[in-house]
């Protein structure tokens, strides 16, 4: 559904120019902010808020006003119950034991059981950056005092009625040639981050999005029936059943065969990789993750590089038909092999989220999957490869 969406969309929002009625605050410390602000969310409890939200990128424009309940409970996994209600009517919960979303139009309430990764469904989901800005799983504040991000405080506004320091950051990224331009908003008095808007410029292509923080109450009493959400007059309840094009690849099946073209025209087969331990990248221009993934793929082909026996490939899906996945790759320096076109692939693979990483065995079968960005993601993989040997 919309509202599930795999692609990180956690930093990019629309920049809100206006100041007036602004104060200046420029003497505020902006670590201090953002630490403050951390500490803030990780005390958080139960919040209660409704959330505006704007995405823009070309053709491509979303709104909604979403509703949102969040219970922090002691559970060894995400610790928080949470409640989303849209305003087309959709409503989904996350209690630990499962996800759960009404579809208002097919009157069908639709569960994800344990052993379908509910949580999947809650950090997938856009609406999870806003979760995040008002109760925070951990205390980040001394991996804050390393940021590298220039940043200022440049005033004080009022926001949904109340004091609010905003701060200013940029960041260029070197590694995908992505210029992030933020400002965010944080209440003076519980010292929570309110607002995010941000834009990101890459590539030729602008991504802008908004997150609006409004009415917001913290640890106030929200009984628990929130979070349970069971049928009532004509509604059933289903199972989710993944989309055929979607069933997942476990540990020992086979990977499917393909065939797909290089940027030199080459016919690349999985068959024809037959006796070696193949590492598959499935990634896109467009994805930030991903590009911050390639030089840690990048390090892992130079690692490597005198073996034979080991490839490392991307494979690139759902590019815009302005984009060059090659010529990418190579003005960021990565040089492992990347073939284009993959769509279709990526569906044969389960793919439902960017970058997806395999590792193929020598006779094909998958050993290990990896879905998203991990920092010590090269040692990970490394170590695997090093077994198949």
């Amino acid at each position: 559904m919309k509202y599930y969406m795999y692609r990180s969309l956690s930093l990019l929002l629309l920049i809100i120019f206006t100041i007036a009625c602004s104060k200046d605050s420029s003497h505020e410390d902006p670590i201090k902010v953002l630490t403050e602000a951390n500490k803030a969310a990780f005390e958080v409890k139960t919040a209660d808020f409704v959330l505006k939200y704007k995405f823009r990128q070309k053709s491509e424009h979303y709104d909604a006003t979403v509703n949102v309940k969040i219970e922090r409970v002691k559970r060894e996994t995400y610790p928080f119950n949470i409640r989303m209600e849209y305003d087309d009517g959709t409503i989904a919960v996350f209690n630990g034991e499962q996800y759960r979303w009404l579809d208002p139009k097919s009157e069908t309430i639709t569960y994800v059981d344990k052993d379908q990764d509910p949580l999947s469904f809650v950090e997938g989901n856009w609406i999870s950056q806003a979760i995040k800005m008002v109760a925070q799983v951990d205390n980040f504040s001394e991996k804050i005092k390393e940021m590298k991000d220039t940043m200022k405080v440049v005033a004080t506004e009022k926001v949904d009625g109340s004091e609010a320091i905003k701060l200013f950051r940029t960041k260029f990224f070197h590694e995908y040639g992505a210029q992030l331009i933020t400002y965010e908003y944080y209440n003076t008095t519980n010292k929570l981050q309110i607002k995010d808007s941000t834009i990101q410029i890459a590539n030729n292509d602008t991504i802008t999005f908004v997150y609006d923080i409004q009415k917001l109450k913290i640890n106030a009493h929200i009984d628990k029936s929130n979070f349970q959400l069971e049928a009532s007059g004509s509604q059933k309840v289903v199972k989710y059943e993944k989309p055929a094009n979607m069933m997942p690849i476990k540990d020992g099946d086979s990977a499917p065969d393909f065939s797909l073209l290089d940027a030199n025209g080459k016919t690349v087969t999985l068959q024809s990789l037959q006796g070696k331990v193949v590492v598959i990248d499935f990634w896109g221009t467009w994805c930030r993750w991903c590009v911050k993934a390639m030089p840690k793929l990048e390090a892992l082909r130079k690692e490597y590089e005198n073996n034979s026996k080991v490839i490392v490939m991307g494979i690139s899906c759902q590019e815009p038909e302005s984009a060059n996945p090659s010529k990418f790759m190579l003005e960021n320096n990565i040089h492992y092999n990347t073939l284009l076109n993959g769509d279709e692939v990526a569906q044969k693979f389960g793919v439902s989220g960017f970058p997806t990483l395999f590792v193929l065995s020598k006779e094909g079968k998958i050993v290990h999957s990896l879905v998203g960005y991990k920092d010590d993601m090269q040692q990970e993989l490394s170590t695997i490869i090093k077994k198949l040997l």
